[in-house]
């Protein structure tokens, strides 16, 4: 099939198919470490923001996704947020930010879908530009994950998040470690078998890490903690991420 004749069959898909496409072709579909590593993020970020409304005394809520994807983590903060919505946030809303046209075009389409309109609200664009349009202390809950080790000066959008966060708020970024032990086996294992034909651009030999999947700002999470507080937020803990790492490899083994 040449070129021409697959932008035609792509054509045919709505954005929603197209998504569920890519997906379907990517190693992460076939992989249950992967789908295991994902879910153990995802199930922390839940906890932390039920742990931030237990704590809160406002009825008004604001929260900022930045670089929301296809909005997986956004509806998994509006849905726990709605459970609790008569006791904890009964004037909550939930904005999401990415660069991708075909993520906020699906997120809408699901929103309407799924009767999120008056909660959930999202905008195209490039984050470190839309983090200027909202004035000060516009959120009190702020998520970036998996986010600012694509950015090519993930500075900016550090000051930004600080600008906008609210007295008393909270901000959960995630972030690969590349000081991490178990990531750094990893990326050896990759970059010598690459069993899972992820194509490999650039190898940061110092560090034994594979530069794939546009991680282009990684540190170690010593150098993330002195940015955050050079951009004057506090850092209150610090969570290490899933034990298992996802890869193709690793389902292969029985001990996993």
């Amino acid at each position: 099939m040449n070129s021409e004749e697959a932008k035609h069959n792509q054509a045919d898909f709505t954005p929603i198919e197209l998504r569920l496409l890519r997906y379907q072709n990517n190693w992460h579909y076939n992989s249950y470490t992967a789908h295991y590593v994902w879910w153990k993020k995802r199930f922390r970020i839940k906890q932390l923001l039920l742990e931030f409304l237990q704590r809160r005394t406002k009825s008004s809520l604001r929260i900022l996704d930045l670089g929301c994807g296809d909005g997986y983590d956004l509806f998994l903060m509006a849905k726990e947020i709605n459970s609790l919505k008569k006791t904890m946030a009964p004037d909550a809303r939930c904005v999401g930010i990415d660069i991708a046209s075909e993520n906020i075009d699906y997120i809408r389409k699901r929103v309407a879908y799924e009767g999120y309109s008056d909660m959930i609200e999202v905008y195209q664009g490039d984050i470190g530009e839309y983090l200027e349009k909202f004035p000060p202390a516009s959120f009190d809950f702020i998520l970036c994950s998996e986010v600012v080790e694509h950015l090519p000066g993930p500075e900016k959008v550090v000051l930004g998040i600080s600008r906008l966060l609210a007295s008393r708020g909270r901000v959960v970024i995630t972030t690969p470690n590349i000081r991490n032990t178990i990531s750094r086996i990893g990326a050896r294992f990759r970059r010598k078998k690459n069993q899972c034909k992820v194509p490999i651009s650039t190898i940061e030999e110092d560090e034994g890490l594979c530069l794939c999947y546009g991680h282009i700002s990684l540190r170690n999470y010593r150098d993330w903690v002195k940015l955050f507080y050079s951009a004057g937020l506090r850092t209150v803990n610090i969570h290490r991420g899933p034990l298992v790492y996802g890869y193709c490899w690793l389902d292969e083994k029985p001990v996993i």
